[in-house]
């Protein structure tokens, strides 16, 4: 008789193989999920801070940002609505660009920046500062802005 198929045993044993390399690499794969996160993070942040950029030039006004060590906003600090040109204030109807925080135990531990805040004008220029932040597993970059308004990803 010629039986076709796998056995209870045969069954049981390849069960028991996929747990075992399950077990093994379910560490990595958080690891590397939590990396993923970060480095989201990181773009995101880098992104934002060019779209300031841009706005100030477009808009020709200044563009503030303000860190915070959970997230960080951006605005259009043009003075509509009644608020005050270049005052640091977000007033009247001026343009809230960005409210973001940040997720996944990603935090800002330090910054250069004055008061946590700085801003492009409208011919790109900011006052130079670095933005570090950090991930669950204490992994941390910095985002660098130059007096010209380059912005770059470097590593601590």
């Amino acid at each position: 008789m010629d039986q076709k198929g796998f056995s209870l045993v045969e069954l049981n044993m390849c069960l028991c193989i996929i747990a075992i390399l399950s077990a093994v690499s379910f560490p990595g794969f958080n690891a590397f999920q939590e990396s993923t996160h970060f480095k989201q993070e990181i773009r995101q942040l880098y992104g934002n801070l060019h779209k300031g950029k841009i706005e100030a030039i477009k808009n020709n006004s200044y563009v503030v940002f303000k860190l915070t060590s959970n997230g960080y906003s951006m605005f259009v600090d043009n003075g509509d609505g009644g608020g005050i040109r270049g005052d640091w204030e977000q007033q009247g109807g001026e343009k809230l660009l960005i409210n973001h925080r940040y997720e996944n135990e990603v935090t800002m531990p330090t910054t250069t920046f004055s008061a946590s805040r700085g801003r492009f004008s409208p011919t790109s220029s900011v006052k130079p500062g670095r933005i570090v932040l950090k991930s669950g597993s204490g992994k941390q970059q910095e985002i660098v802005l130059s007096t010209a308004g380059r912005i770059r990803v470097s590593r601590i």
